[in-house]
């Protein structure tokens, strides 16, 4: 191996490496301003160029809603997320920050900017992601109880999987619980749990439920 390429390997290694620095002393820096509430200090690292060189636009995208979301700076965190879909992201990244801020606003019972985010849900065009998110309107915000009978027949016919099947579980148990059957939104909460990460919002509304089903049953807890 000549001395050229032997400079080219170690300058290369020392660039990754620094870069690997870079990005971590960011990612550090974020953190901590996101665990004490400093939305001026992620706004200021999110918005330079260079940072979202080392760390992805979308990235930083991230932390900026997180940081709205926690603080409560919801019409903010509106304004940011509108302008955040409109970026040319990729289906799957618009898809994950749906995911998150839908439910955020549905558990909230925001009626109108839920369904904003439902007609955004519908540019998709993903006729199985559209569908069972525009059932979770019709369950949360409408407090409907007549699909019921088909989210059954869908679970048991396996037609979804992962959180779609976790998300119809819950539909399925907050109609339960609409209809007066603790028992089988207890048990229905319960199931949408193997579904969800432990660490989402998603998990944290069923097993609120679940352990409120739970004391007001006087039922024997549940394993989590």
């Amino acid at each position: 191996m000549n001395t050229a390429l032997i400079t080219i390997l170690i300058l290369g290694a020392i660039l990754v490496l620094a870069y690997q620095i870079m990005k971590n002393s960011l990612l550090n820096r974020l953190n901590k301003a996101l665990a004490s509430d400093n939305t001026a200090a992620i706004r200021q690292i999110a918005e330079k160029s260079f940072n979202q060189r080392i760390l992805s636009p979308y990235v930083c995208d991230l932390y900026m809603l997180r940081v709205l979301f926690k603080t409560g700076q919801l019409q903010e965190l509106k304004e940011y997320l509108n302008e955040v879909l409109d970026k040319p992201y990729t289906l799957e990244k618009r898809k994950e920050i749906l995911d998150i801020y839908y439910y955020q606003f549905l558990f909230k019972e925001d009626a109108d900017y839920a369904q904003a985010l439902l007609d955004r849900i519908r540019e998709t065009n993903d006729a199985s992601y559209i569908e069972y998110n525009a059932n979770a309107y019709d369950v949360i915000i409408l407090k409907h109880t007549d699909l019921l009978e088909d989210m059954i027949q869908d679970i048991d016919n396996k037609k979804y999987h992962g959180l779609a099947l976790g998300i119809t579980l819950y539909l399925a148990a907050m109609q339960y619980y609409y209809l007066k059957d603790m028992k089988n939104a207890r048990i229905f909460f319960y199931n949408s749990l193997s579904c969800f990460h432990a660490k989402s919002i998603y998990a944290a509304h069923a097993k609120a439920w679940v352990d409120k089903l739970t004391e007001d049953m006087d039922e024997t807890d549940l394993d989590y």
